[in-house]
C-alpha cells in the first residue's frame, strides 16, 4: 500500500496542478503579450507611444499586467477550491489517508508556486530583453516588479481560498471574491452619490482639493490600491495592514477547513448568517443605485423618491435572491424577506438623518484656520492643485479672521436656504473648503445659491482685496525645483514662455519681492485686469511625467510687464492693438464705476458714464504708453476696449452674460 506521504506527493499535487494548469498557461500567454512583447513593440516604435515618457512605459504596462495577474490569482483560488463543490471529487479527496491540513497545504503550495514560477519566468525574459530595448529598463525595476507582483497575487489568492469556505458553489464563490474586495466601495459610492443628489451642500468631487468623499475608500480598496502603488511611493503602513489581512485569512482558512462538517453540495452557503448579511448589504447597494436613478428620471420630490426606493429595494431583493440561489426550486423565506426590509428601513432612517446633519453643519469661525471659497463672482479659483510641495499650503486659502467670519455667515445662509437637487451635475454656485485648526478639512458645495438682496450682500462681502494674495499662482509657489516651464498667457492666446531654470528662478524671486506693492495698488483694477486679461501656467515634472497648473497672476507687476515687453509689444499681448473700439474714463472720488462695469452691459455703462471714444491719434498715444510699460493699477485713468475673444451665448437673456467686464477689457494707464 502507498504511504500517506506518497499519496500527498502524487495524488493531491497532481489533482490541484491539473485543476489550475490551463489558467496558468493563459496567464503566461497574457503576460508575454502585455510585458515582453509590448515593450518590444514600444521599443521599435511600432505603435504611437509618443505620449509616454520612457520611464512611464514599464509602469503603465506593469499596471495592466497586474490587473490580469490579480484575475489569474483569483482564478487559481476558485479552481483550486472547486473540489469541495463536487460531491464525487470531495469524497475522493477526503477518503485519502491524509489530514485535512495536508489537503489545504497542497492548495496553497500549488497556487503560490504557480504564481512564483510563472511570474519569475516573465521576469527572466525581461532581464534578457532589456539589453535589446531602445530605452533603459533597469534590472532593479524588473526585480521590484517581480517581488511586488508576487506579493499582490499571493494576497488575492489567499483571500480567494478563504472565501471558498463560505460557499459550496463555484459561481457564488466568484461572487464572494468580488464582494469581499469591492462591496465597501460599492456601498460607500452608492451612499455618497445618492446623498449628493438628495441634499444640497454635498459634493462627491472637490474641484481644488486633493481629497473628496470617495477618495479614502477608493485608495483602500485592495485591487485599486495595488495598481495605484505602481505609480506612487510604497505605503508601508497600508501594506502591513493588508499583509495582516492575508495572514488572518491564511490562518482562518485552516480553522474553518478543520471544523468543516458539511461535505454536501446542495447548500449554496456554508454559514447562513453570512448569506443574510451579504444579502442585506447588496440589496441596500442596489436600492440606493436604482432608487437614485428612478428619482432622477422623474425629478422626484420626497414622496416620489420614497416610492422609488421601495420599488428599487424590491427589485434588488429579487435579483440578489436569484443570484444567491443555486437550486432549481424557488425558495422564498418570509423571515429573510422581513430581515432585509427591516434593515433597509433602519439604514434609510440613519442615512437621511446623518446626511442631513452633514449638509447642515457650519464650522464655528474660531475653529477655522483658513478658508477657500468659490462663489461665482466671489470665487477665487477653479482648477487642479497637485499633491506635492510645488504650491504652498496657503495657496487659495484665506486666513483673515474677519473674512472667515464672513464666509461662515454666507455658508450658514446657504445651509438655511437649500434647494432640492434633481441632477448629478457638479455645477456649483457656492463652494467652501475650511482648513480647521486641528488639521482636518471641511468641504461643502451648494448647487443653486438662493437669489435675493441678502444673498447678494453676503456674496459681495467676500470679494475682498485679501483674495489677491491667496489666489496668485506665482506668489504661492512653494518649491520651484521641479518646474520645467513658466508661461504667461493672455486671453487672446498670446504666450510668453520662460523655460530656462535660472530665468524661472529669477522671475519668481522678482515677482514675490514686488508682489505686495503691486497688489496693494488699485485693488479693483488689479482684479479686473488680472482675472480677465492674463493668467499663468506652471509645467512641472512629478517624477514620472509632466503636469500643469493654471492660475492668476498680476498683469501690472513690473516683472510681468518686463518679460512681456521682451517678447512682444504689450499692447499686442493684451489685445489692445487689435481692439475695434477704445474708450477712456477718469475715475472721480467715490465712483461706482467698477461695480457698474461688473454688472451692466457696455451700452448702458457707456451711456451712464459718457465714455469717450478715442480716435486714431488717441489710440496710438495710448498704445505707445502701454508699450512703454506705463500700466498702473493705481491710476485713475482707465482704458476700456473691446474683447475680441468674447463669444456671447445666443438666446440668453441673462444681463450678466453681456456685462461689460466680459465684453470689454479694462486697464489703468499713467
Amino acid at each position: 500500500m502507498k504511504s500517506p506521504t506518497l499519496l500527498w506527493n502524487s495524488t493531491l499535487l497532481r489533482h490541484f496542478t491539473v485543476q489550475t494548469f490551463w489558467i496558468t498557461v493563459l496567464y503566461m500567454m497574457m503576460s508575454l503579450i502585455v510585458l515582453p512583447l509590448s515593450l518590444w513593440i514600444f521599443s521599435l516604435s511600432m505603435t504611437d507611444a509618443s505620449y509616454l515618457y520612457d520611464a512611464a512605459v514599464f509602469e503603465n504596462l506593469a499596471s495592466v499586467h497586474l490587473v490580469f495577474g490579480m484575475i489569474y490569482a483569483a482564478g487559481l483560488g476558485l479552481f483550486s477550491m472547486n473540489f469541495k463543490n463536487q460531491e464525487s471529487v470531495s469524497d475522493f479527496i477526503h477518503s485519502l489517508p491524509v489530514k485535512r491540513v495536508t489537503v489545504l497545504t497542497s492548495v496553497f503550495i500549488i497556487g503560490i508556486s504557480s504564481i512564483i514560477i510563472s511570474t519569475a519566468l516573465i521576469a527572466a525574459i525581461l532581464m534578457v530583453e532589456r539589453f535589446a530595448l531602445t530605452f533603459e529598463l533597469a534590472a532593479l525595476d524588473v526585480l521590484s516588479w517581480l517581488v511586488y507582483s508576487i506579493a499582490v497575487m499571493a494576497t488575492v489568492f489567499i483571500i480567494t481560498v478563504f472565501t471558498g469556505f463560505f460557499t459550496n458553489h463555484l459561481f457564488i464563490h466568484l461572487q464572494l471574491v468580488i464582494i469581499i474586495f469591492f462591496l465597501p466601495l460599492a456601498l460607500w459610492a452608492a451612499a455618497t452619490s445618492t446623498a449628493s443628489t438628495m441634499f444640497d451642500g454635498i459634493s462627491l468631487f472637490q474641484g481644488v482639493m486633493d481629497d473628496d468623499l470617495l477618495t479614502p475608500v477608493i485608495e483602500n480598496t485592495f485591487p485599486i490600491f495595488a495598481v495605484m502603488q505602481i505609480y506612487e511611493p510604497i505605503s508601508w503602513m497600508k501594506w502591513v495592514i493588508w499583509a495582516g489581512v492575508a495572514l488572518l485569512a491564511f490562518i482562518f482558512s485552516y480553522i474553518l477547513y478543520g471544523r468543516r462538517q458539511n461535505e454536501y453540495v446542495n447548500l449554496n452557503f456554508t454559514y447562513h448568517p453570512v448569506r443574510v448579511i451579504l444579502s442585506v448589504l447588496i440589496v441596500i447597494v442596489g436600492m440606493l443605485i436604482l432608487g437614485n436613478v428612478v428619482g432622477l428620471i422623474f425629478a422626484a420630490e420626497n414622496i416620489v423618491r420614497v416610492i422609488a426606493f421601495i420599488f428599487a429595494w424590491f427589485v434588488s431583493f429579487i435579483l440578489v435572491e436569484m443570484f444567491f440561489q443555486s437550486t432549481v426550486k424557488i425558495r422564498f423565506k418570509v423571515r429573510r424577506f422581513l430581515i432585509s426590509a427591516g434593515s433597509a428601513v433602519v439604514f434609510m432612517v440613519v442615512f437621511y438623518a446623518g446626511w442631513n446633519m452633514y449638509s447642515d453643519y457650519v464650522p464655528p469661525a474660531d475653529e477655522v484656520e483658513a478658508v477657500m471659497v468659490d462663489a461665482g463672482e466671489a470665487g477665487i479659483f477653479s482648477g487642479y492643485v497637485p499633491q506635492n510641495d510645488i504650491m504652498s499650503e496657503d495657496f487659495l486659502m484665506m486666513d483673515d479672521p474677519a473674512y472667515i467670519s464672513d464666509v461662515t455667515q454666507v455658508h450658514q445662509y446657504a445651509a438655511d436656504n437649500k434647494v432640492p437637487r434633481h441632477s448629478l451635475e457638479e455645477y456649483r454656485i457656492f463652494e467652501v473648503t475650511y482648513r480647521m485648526k486641528d488639521g482636518s478639512m471641511v468641504h461643502r458645495s451648494f448647487d443653486h445659491y438662493p437669489e435675493g438682496e441678502e444673498a447678494e450682500r453676503l456674496l459681495a462681502e467676500l470679494n475682498t482685496a485679501g483674495q489677491t494674495r491667496a489666489q496668485d499662482l506665482i506668489y504661492n509657489i512653494g518649491d520651484d525645483r521641479d518646474l520645467v516651464q513658466l508661461s504667461l498667457i493672455a486671453s487672446g492666446s498670446s504666450t510668453v514662455l520662460i523655460d530656462d531654470e535660472r530665468e524661472i528662478e529669477r522671475f519668481i524671486n522678482e515677482y514675490k519681492e514686488g508682489f505686495q506693492k503691486t497688489a496693494d495698488a488699485g485693488t479693483e483694477l488689479n482684479r479686473f485686469a488680472s482675472e480677465h486679461i492674463i493668467n499663468a501656467e506652471l509645467e512641472f515634472n512629478n517624477g514620472t511625467f509632466n503636469e500643469w497648473i493654471y492660475g492668476r497672476v498680476l498683469l501690472y507687476h513690473p516683472a510681468v510687464l518686463s518679460r512681456i515687453s521682451e517678447a512682444q509689444d504689450i499692447s499686442e499681448f493684451i489685445s489692445l492693438a487689435g481692439a475695434e473700439e477704445v474708450y477712456t474714463y477718469e475715475i472721480e472720488g467715490e465712483d461706482a464705476f467698477y461695480e457698474d462695469y461688473r454688472r451692466l452691459p457696455f451700452e448702458e455703462l457707456a451711456l451712464k458714464y459718457e465714455l469717450e471714444a478715442l480716435g486714431e491719434d488717441g489710440r496710438t498715444e495710448v498704445m505707445e504708453t502701454v508699450d512703454d510699460g506705463a500700466l498702473n493699477a493705481g491710476s485713475r485713468r482707465l482704458i476700456i476696449y473691446t474683447n475680441l475673444n468674447y463669444y456671447p451665448y445666443e438666446g440668453t437673456g441673462d444681463i450678466e452674460a453681456d456685462a461689460a467686464e466680459y465684453t470689454h477689457f479694462i486697464v489703468g494707464v499713467e
